[in-house]
């Protein structure tokens, strides 16, 4: 998940996308049991869809908070 955050955040200054475009750059994973994307966002921790790239470390640091207290991330950490 943090692979595909820090691609998002790293190609978007190449878009030339500005602050107030109407084109956003969004990240997520694609789980393939389920057939859905998936990311952590601020509606939960298992919200179905893309989210906004980070902008700044900040927002990257509450991006790993969601990773850590995600249910579906202990389960694999705990190998369950």
């Amino acid at each position: 998940m943090l692979n595909a955050a820090v691609t998002a955040y790293g190609i978007r200054p190449s878009l030339n996308l500005g602050e107030r475009g109407a084109i956003d750059v969004v990240f997520g994973v694609y789980l393939l049991e389920e057939r859905l994307v998936w990311s952590p966002g601020h509606a939960g921790p298992d919200w179905f869809g893309l989210a906004p790239t980070p902008r700044d470390a900040n927002e990257f640091v509450a991006l790993c908070g969601l990773l850590v207290s995600c249910p579906r991330i202990q389960a694999l950490l705990d190998g369950v």
